[in-house]
C-alpha cells in the first residue's frame, strides 16, 4: 500500500471514530454530549483517576478555565466525579461515573470478538504492534495521553 493510501485510511479511521462517538452519545434517554465533551469523557474513562483538570488543560493545550467549566458541566450532568488527592487536598482527580459507559466499549467488544474469530493470534499480535507504533509515532502536539 502506498504512503498516500495509508494516510487517507488513517484520516478516514479518525473521522469515522469521531462521528460514531458523537452519534452514540445522542441517545433519547441521555442528555446529548458534544464531541468536545465526548473527548473529555473518553480520556477520563480510559485513564480514571490519572488526570486533574489542570493536567487535562496542559495535555489538550486548552485554557484551564475552559477545562474547569467543561468539567463542572459534566459533573453536574452526572458523567464524572472528582476525588480529592490524599497527599494534597487542593488536588482533585477525575473519574467517570456509572452513568457514563463509553459506547466504544460495547462496540469494541463486538469488533474485537469478530477480529479474534477472523484473524490468527500472530496476525493480531502484529496488528497490536502496528497500533502501538502508530500511537508512538503519530502524536497530536507531541502529546501522549498515557504518559
Amino acid at each position: 500500500m502506498m504512503k498516500e493510501e495509508l494516510f487517507e485510511l488513517w484520516r478516514k479511521i479518525g473521522f469515522t471514530v469521531s462521528v460514531n462517538l458523537l452519534n452514540l452519545f445522542h441517545k433519547p434517554e441521555k442528555k446529548p454530549l458534544s464531541l468536545n465533551s465526548v473527548l473529555y469523557m473518553e480520556i477520563i474513562s480510559a485513564y480514571p483517576g490519572r488526570y486533574t483538570p489542570s493536567d487535562l488543560a496542559d495535555k489538550l493545550r486548552i485554557a484551564r478555565s475552559a477545562v474547569t467549566q467543561k468539567i463542572n458541566a459534566l459533573e453536574k450532568d452526572g458523567y464524572l466525579y472528582r476525588k480529592r488527592c490524599t497527599e494534597d487536598r487542593r488536588v482533585y482527580y477525575l473519574y467517570p461515573t456509572e452513568h457514563f459507559k463509553s459506547p466504544t466499549m460495547d462496540g469494541g467488544e463486538k469488533m474485537f470478538a469478530d477480529m479474534m474469530r477472523r484473524f490468527s493470534e500472530e496476525e493480531l499480535e502484529k496488528f497490536c504492534d502496528m497500533l502501538d507504533y502508530m500511537m508512538e509515532s503519530y502524536t497530536w502536539h507531541n502529546t501522549r495521553l498515557d504518559k
